[in-house]
Formats: structure tokens, sequence, C-alpha cells
């Protein structure tokens, strides 16, 4: 854990805290609140408002409970970034330990937790959904089991979740979970039972929850609670924002795992998250598949991305009879999948086969044009 120290921060990593000057915001935002006095802070908590301020402000209170027990001094900001849901700064305008940024549009879940990410200033820093309850003593414990962990090369942490019907929901992801074409190939007549017994496995809900029962290493955890220590973001980049919603805490733990990173999963720190584990709401399958699609090509290359766009397909426009012989697991509803998959085939896939380029993704024109308010429901 850090200790404070005259001048600033003292962390065991040997390195002195920063002073962020809040002057100036980064990505266009406007710094519209925020009481903190320039003093270190031990963990910056980013969350994203977006017409969520009723979830918002309860996850906050579970925070602060939650925080009663633990060690004595210990100095957290929240940093709440919000994303055209109406500017909520006179709801928190007294809470001395919370930073509202205000974006003047939406862009996105992703970039919205960059813009957080650079405004943080505390030695620790956790993404943490809206949606989740934090229990008395979890931030305590995934602190100190954190700072366990890091002398050993981890840069990110996550967590046991549940949803709010106490269901354990999936939160650590090894490869073999991600998109792409073998997920849905193995659902085909015969090739599931031909398949290597690490990816039977990874079709078996009892064992892909069966690893979350003990502290592990994993290639990418649920980025409704990611916790990481401040100074390791120089090296581990930022969040990819052409991922609107969806798949960017993936893509960002997939990164990371390339540079030589540890992601650890903690089985002794859990945390209630309402949206685990549920059903996506209609209004954004849509903005689901792009992001899936966004990630495929990005990790699998433009051939897996391609065969996915066509299952995809073939399981919207072929009737249910036929779409069943082929494997159940490939059936979804049509409509949503039409819906989703609106668009000419041709354009669809010049968008799969040219995900993620820069400077001009084509990832921009698949996304939905807004999130609908009604359910906080990003996995």
């Amino acid at each position: 854990m850090p200790n404070r120290a005259t001048g600033g921060t003292q962390t065991r990593f040997g390195v002195a805290g920063i002073v962020v000057d809040f002057s100036v915001v980064p990505n266009g935002g406007a710094l519209v609140e925020g009481c903190l006095p320039d003093i270190a802070v031990d963990l910056s908590i980013v969350q994203v408002n977006f017409h969520s301020l009723t979830a918002l402000q309860q996850s906050m209170a579970t925070v602060r409970q939650a925080l009663g027990a633990a060690p004595a001094g210990l100095c957290i900001e929240f940093v709440v970034v919000d994303n055209e849901s109406g500017h909520p700064t006179e709801v928190l305008a007294d809470q001395p330990d919370v930073r509202v940024v205000a974006n003047p549009g939406n862009p996105g879940f992703a970039a919205a937790c960059n813009l957080g990410l650079d405004l943080a200033r505390g030695t620790w820093v956790l993404l943490l959904n809206p949606d989740t309850w934090v229990p008395k003593d979890a931030l305590r414990t995934a602190l100190t089991s954190a700072a366990r962990e890091v002398p050993a090369g981890a840069a990110v942490f996550g967590c046991r979740q549940r949803s709010d019907t106490g269901a354990l929901a999936e939160s650590s992801y090894p490869p073999e979970t991600w998109p792409g074409p073998w997920p849905l190939l193995l659902g085909l007549p015969g090739l599931a039972r031909i398949a290597p017994l690490r990816w039977r496995r990874s079709k078996d809900p009892a064992s892909r929850l069966a690893r979350h029962n003990h502290t592990h290493d994993t290639a990418a955890v649920q980025g409704s609670f990611l916790l990481l220590p401040r100074l390791f973001l120089a090296r581990l980049g930022r969040l990819d924002p052409d991922f609107f919603l969806y798949f960017e805490e993936l893509d960002w733990c997939a990164r990371i795992g390339r540079r030589g990173h540890r992601i650890v999963h903690l089985a002794d720190v859990e945390i209630e998250h309402t949206g685990a584990g549920g059903p996506i709401a209609p209004e954004r399958r849509q903005q689901y598949y792009a992001s899936e699609l966004l990630f495929i090509r990005k990790h699998r290359g433009r051939l897996a991305a391609l065969v996915v766009l066509l299952l995809r397909q073939f399981t919207a426009w072929t009737p249910g009879w036929l779409a069943h012989l082929a494997g159940g697991t490939l059936r979804l509803d049509a409509d949503e999948m039409r819906a989703a998959l609106r668009g000419t085939l041709a354009t669809r896939v010049r968008a799969a086969l040219g995900f993620g380029r820069r400077p001009h993704s084509r990832a921009m024109p698949l996304r939905t044009q807004r999130s609908h308010p009604p359910q906080p429901d990003k996995t």
C-alpha cells in the first residue's frame, strides 16, 4: 500500500506522486466541478455516466461504505466522465471527493475512460462501472493483493463478480473464450467432439466459472472492475476509442499481455455487477456485433472477421430449421440479427476487412448513432 510522505506520495515502486494541472483538460472535455485540494491521492476511481446518475450515486455510496474499514489516511477521488447526459454537476457539487468532466457529446465508453485515466492522480486507478456495488473490505483487499503481485510483473487486476440475482458471472477470459470463428464453429455437429479439450471446456459454463475460485493469471478481465497502478499507464497505453461500446477492455488486455505484463484475476475480491451475465438489450445488439468484428479484425485477422461475418449472416437469413441443423449455438434471434447486420453484404465485408486502420478507422460507420440509455448493461 502507498505510504504518505512529505512532499508527495511515495509508493513501493519508488516513484513520487504526480501533480496534475486540472486547468487543462485533454480531449475537448470541460472540467466543470472539482473540490479536492492539491493533495496526494491513493486511489482514483474512474466512472462513466451516460443517463445512469442514480446507479452512479448508489455505486459511489457503496465505495464510501467499503472504505469505512480501510486503513486510516487512505485518500480517494472519484473522476466522473459525463457523456452527454445532462451534466449532473448540481447533484455532485457538494461532494468534495468528486470531479466531474462533461463531454460535449458522446464519444463512447472507451474514449470517456481514457479521459478519466488522463485526469486521475491516484497511486492506483480503478475503472468501475456505475452499475456496480462494492461490499465492505473489497477495495482494501484488492489493493493489498494487487500490491503483492506488482513486483512479480502484474499490471492489471480484475475480480469476481456476481449479478444482482447472486449468480457468479464470468470475469476472467483466457484466449480460447475470445470471439472468433472457433467459438461459433464448435456449435456445428461433430466439430465439438474433435476439438481440443481446452476449446471444449471453453463452451462448458461450469468449467468457465471454475477458474474464478482461485487467484490466477489470465489473458483478460472484465472491465467493470479494472485496477492498475497509475504509473504503469505510460507503458500500457490507453483503451482504443474505436470501441464505442463493448470489447474495449478485452482489446486493451490483449495488447497489455503482448507487451509482457501479467493480468491477474483476484479470487479474494468480489463485487456485485447489475449487468453481469445478463442479456444485451436489443437496441444495443448492433453495437455489440460491430465491436465484436472490430476485435476479431484486430486480433484474429481479416479472414477470421470475414468468416464470423458470414456465419452471422447465415444465422440471420437461413430458415430456423436449417440453422438448427447447423448447430444450436449459431442460432440467435433472427430479427435482432437482421437489424444488427443491416446494410448491403458488400458494405459489411469491406468494413470487416478494414477495421482498425489508422488514421481513418472504418469502425466508425458501423457504430450506432448513440447508445440507448435505459439499461447500463455494458459487459
